[in-house]
């Protein structure tokens, strides 16, 4: 079972990850095979390609992250830290950071140029399942089991959370920004949901900060 895809910023590439433990780059036009890169031993839950496209992460129920060169299928570095598998994966508009979200219920943050982790972000009471960058490299938003989908934003400067939302009467298990940061959007389980699509123009003030 295919976990999670990725486009390349190009629209020419997919990355593809699975309960195979193998992560796959696809050529769009041919839907040929480009690279089969191999290292995780248990399922790749996600996937993400970052902004500039010279990046890709993947996560995996192994508990590592690894960061793969998609020019050449090489492997960079792999990540360990977290205490349980690997959720999600979402790369910082510069590509100079990376942030996961695992079964363990923390996120954590990573410097790229070294592989160190730099914060751990921990609130959430049940699985993380998302978490997304805003385009300005401030505001962390994360999604997870919590009761009625509890939504959670973070200074990533300072590790603060600043707001917690309840969204769904199920999980929150996807999460996008618009381009220009005003908007989120966002996906879940259950059968009633409060506010899928978020304008920030409502939201409290430290939100707006980091926003800006």
């Amino acid at each position: 079972m295919v976990r999670s895809v990725s486009f390349f910023p190009d629209g020419k590439t997919i990355a593809s990850g699975g309960d195979d433990g193998i992560v796959i780059l696809w050529d769009v036009p041919t839907e040929k095979k480009k690279y089969t890169l191999r290292g995780h031993t248990d399922w790749v839950r996600c996937v993400a390609v970052a902004e500039n496209g010279e990046m890709l992460a993947s996560g995996s129920s192994d508990g590592t992250i690894r960061l793969w060169d998609p020019s050449s299928g090489s492997e960079l570095r792999t990540l360990k830290g977290h205490g349980a598998g690997i959720t999600c994966v979402a790369f910082s508009p510069d590509a100079s950071l990376l942030v996961s979200g695992s079964f363990d219920r923390t996120l954590k943050l990573w410097n790229l140029s070294t592989g160190i982790e730099q914060k751990t972000f921990t609130g959430h009471i049940s699985t993380v399942w998302c978490a997304a960058i805003a385009p300005n490299g401030k505001l962390l938003v994360s999604g997870s089991s919590d009761p009625n989908g509890r939504l959670k934003f973070w200074e990533i400067a300072s590790g603060q959370e600043l707001l917690t939302l309840e969204t769904y009467s199920g999980s929150v298990t996807s999460l996008a920004f618009s381009q220009d940061g005003s908007t989120l959007l966002t996906g879940g389980s259950g059968n009633r949901y409060n506010q899928p699509v978020l304008r920030f123009g409502d939201l409290p003030l430290p939100v707006l900060r980091s926003l800006q």
